[in-house]
């Protein structure tokens, strides 16, 4: 469409992203879903990656290079620098194949006169969460871990124009990708991006409790039943949202 309008390409932003929370053996019957998490995450990045990255080629040859070079973004996700994302383990594969495209295509592209940035921002104030389901995960109650869009909206956009390969936006997620999780086991850190994907044990009672049990007891006798008797919810009043 934009070449049939005779439009140039310059800068390239690809951001769209959403994901599924639950076991993946549990997504079988959202097979649609599946595929839709897949056609954005993965399809739509490599298939605009590869038509746009022509384009901007070209016109970096026009161009004969320099700081106005065409410019191209990638935003994956910090749980791509994880071994995997029990719990949402779709989602933290589609992730991963944008931060390898990303990382490869920095490389590819730069011979061309094309600058290829890849984003790994960890959890941002968006509608994800919500669009996700994903609105109890622990990760949201870390300290110091969420960040507003447009801080890592301009973060990004400066890395892009300096040409960095990758930014990874804020301190507290700089410092995991960097140093937590690659020292710890695979299956340590499997289990830590599990544990901060899911939401609290006493969250999940407060989900799931019935309407015809709202009471505290009712509370406390289905949190036994998934959790087991010596684990109690931290919960002794339920408050009902009429939705």
């Amino acid at each position: 469409a934009t070449a049939a309008a005779g439009l140039a390409v310059r800068y390239l932003v690809l951001c769209a992203g959403w994901g599924l929370s639950g076991q993946h053996v549990d997504l079988g019957a959202e097979g649609e879903m599946v595929e839709d998490v897949v056609g954005v995450n993965v399809e739509s990045v490599a298939v605009m990656a590869a038509l746009y990255g022509a384009d901007m080629a070209r016109l970096a040859v026009e161009r004969n290079g320099g700081e106005d070079r065409p410019r191209m973004m990638i935003v994956s996700s910090v749980v791509a620098t994880f071994p995997g994302l029990p719990e949402a383990s779709l989602y933290g594969a589609t992730r991963a194949f944008a931060l390898s495209l990303g990382r490869a295509l920095s490389v590819e592209m730069e011979p061309l006169g094309v600058s290829v940035t890849t984003v790994t921002p960890g959890a941002t104030n968006t509608n994800f969460a919500k669009s996700g389901g994903l609105t109890r995960a622990k990760v949201w109650d870390f300290p110091l871990a969420v960040m507003e869009a447009n801080d890592v909206a301009e973060g990004a956009i400066i890395a892009m124009f300096r040409g960095q390969a990758e930014y990874v936006p804020g301190i507290p997620n700089l410092a995991m990708v960097a140093s937590f999780i690659p020292l710890l086991p695979h299956r340590l850190a499997l289990r830590f991006g599990a544990f901060s994907w899911l939401p609290w044990p006493w969250d999940i009672a407060l989900k799931e409790i019935t309407p015809a049990d709202k009471s505290s007891k009712g509370l406390h006798n289905q949190f036994k039943d998934r959790y087991g008797s010596k684990r109690k919810p931290l919960v002794v009043e339920v408050v009902h949202d009429e939705m």
